[in-house]
């Protein structure tokens, strides 16, 4: 098993079906998203009704607003891990199996169009050293390797490794 499964298993596992975390988004947070030109809300309610493309939550979405997506748009929506809060003792690179913890990015990414292609654009970006130094620079985790890969893979930025597979 190569040393980034159990993490790639981890984020699979969690993308769906577990309640997201009641803890609020931090403003700076937001704030530094806003900064990448992206637009993001801490509203599910809001990707869920078309008002908005993305959603960052302190957990994945409840089982019900994943539906809620389904049935108004008839795909899934695309989950990522983005960061989280770095405490005492923490390692710089986000470990992703503390699914209450992390941050998701949860992005209406429709399955082809223009609005696809450029949302990547924004999207990627998030997954560049800058950023990265970024989050690192207020105190959040940043993404590790296996997690930029799968990123740009679920973006359609990257070929995956194996065609049943991410890497």
């Amino acid at each position: 098993m190569k040393p980034f499964s159990a993490l790639f298993c981890a984020v699979i596992l969690l993308g769906f079906g577990q309640a997201a975390n009641a803890g609020a988004v931090p403003d700076e947070l937001v704030n530094l998203l806003a900064q990448q030109q992206l637009s993001v809300t801490t509203s599910p309610q809001s990707v869920i009704s078309g008002e908005a493309t993305a959603a960052l939550s302190q957990g994945v979405w409840q089982e019900s607003q994943v539906l809620a997506f389904k049935k108004k748009f008839g795909y899934s929506p695309t989950v990522l891990p983005l960061t989280a809060i770095k405490q005492a003792g923490q390692a710089d690179v986000l470990d992703a199996t503390n699914s209450s913890a992390v941050f998701y990015l949860v992005v209406n990414y429709p399955p082809q169009g223009d609005a696809r292609n450029t949302l990547a654009q924004s999207l990627q970006g998030l997954t560049d050293e800058n950023f990265q130094e970024q989050l690192l620079g207020k105190n959040y985790q940043s993404l590790p390797k296996a997690i930029k890969k799968m990123w740009k893979v679920k973006l359609g930025l990257a070929e995956p490794a194996f065609a049943s597979g991410y890497f």
